[in-house]
C-alpha cells in the first residue's frame, strides 16, 4: 500500500511540474505575442507615416512637373516670338533695300 501512495504522490509531483512547464510555455508564448501585436501596430504606424510622405512627394513632383513644362512652354513661345520678330527685322530690311 505504501508504495501504491508514494507512486501516486511522485506521479502528482510529476504532473504537476509538468503543469508548470506548460503554463510557463503559455505565459511565455502570450508575453512574445503581445510583443508581436505591439510590432505590428508600430510598424502599421510607420507604414502610416510613410504613405503621408509619398503623398507629400507626389503633390511636390506633381507641381515640379507642372512647373517645369510651363518653363518650357514660356522659353519656347519666346523662341517663336524672338524668331518672328527677326524675320519681321529682316524683311522690312529687305523691303527697305
Amino acid at each position: 500500500m505504501e508504495g501504491i501512495i508514494k507512486s501516486i504522490v511522485v506521479g502528482r509531483t510529476m504532473l504537476e511540474e509538468r503543469l508548470d512547464r506548460i503554463e510557463r510555455a503559455i505565459e511565455s508564448l502570450t508575453a512574445a505575442s503581445l510583443r508581436n501585436e505591439e510590432r505590428w501596430q508600430q510598424q502599421e504606424e510607420r507604414w502610416q507615416q510613410q504613405e503621408i510622405i509619398n503623398r507629400e512627394m507626389l503633390v511636390r513632383i506633381d507641381a515640379y512637373q507642372r512647373a517645369s513644362n510651363q518653363v518650357v512652354n514660356l522659353a519656347f513661345t519666346l523662341v517663336g516670338a524672338a524668331t518672328i520678330a527677326l524675320v519681321g527685322i529682316i524683311l522690312r530690311l529687305a523691303v527697305s533695300l
